[in-house]
């Protein structure tokens, strides 16, 4: 877990991620491109990248994040854990967060 901040705007490009990685806007924007979704970070909304697949990101001038950074297999390992059974594919996670919603309207 780390936090990152620009002062002018950047284009960042990750070949194959290879971690469920999660980057959570604390200011600014963030255009973000991964498996053929493209989400708009900022503050209300987060963008959560598969373990594959290339990303493309370009930041506002004054964009901060908190990132996250979940190991192959992490995911999947808690789960089984808490399931007591193993889970048999991989978890099929949602590109976007919402944190303008309430969990009673998602």
């Amino acid at each position: 877990m780390g936090d990152a901040w620009y002062t002018s705007g950047m284009k960042i490009g990750i070949e194959e991620v290879g971690s469920v990685y999660i980057n959570i806007a604390t200011g600014g924007s963030l255009l973000a491109s991964h498996r053929s979704q493209v989400v708009q970070v900022d503050p209300s909304r987060g963008v959560v990248f598969q373990a594959t697949g290339d990303v493309a990101m370009t930041t506002s001038d004054d964009y901060s994040c908190l990132a996250v950074k979940i190991a192959p297999g992490a995911l999947e390992g808690a789960l089984e854990a808490i399931l007591g059974r193993p889970v048999t594919q991989p978890l099929a996670l949602g590109s976007m967060m919402n944190f303008a919603e309430s969990p009673e309207t998602v």
